[in-house]
């Protein structure tokens, strides 16, 4: 599983799920060998246009997107 693409995407307002929870499951995620990538924005419980734009590009890059 080290070698999954993983991608986390967060923000730092969000008012559901705490900043701090989203990085410690980025923390224990690595420390189970996965390389995350990791993207954390100014926005809430919710995807900003930059966010999906990285989405998108990250999904390219793992060769989802075709």
């Amino acid at each position: 599983r080290a070698a999954l693409p993983t991608l986390l995407i967060h923000g730092s307002r969000d008012p559901m799920v705490a900043i701090d929870a989203a990085r410690q499951a980025k923390a224990q995620l690595e420390g189970l060998g996965m390389q995350v990538a990791w993207g954390e924005y100014e926005m809430g419980h919710e995807i900003k246009p930059q966010a999906l734009r990285d989405l998108l590009g990250w999904l390219g890059q793992a060769g989802v997107l075709a």
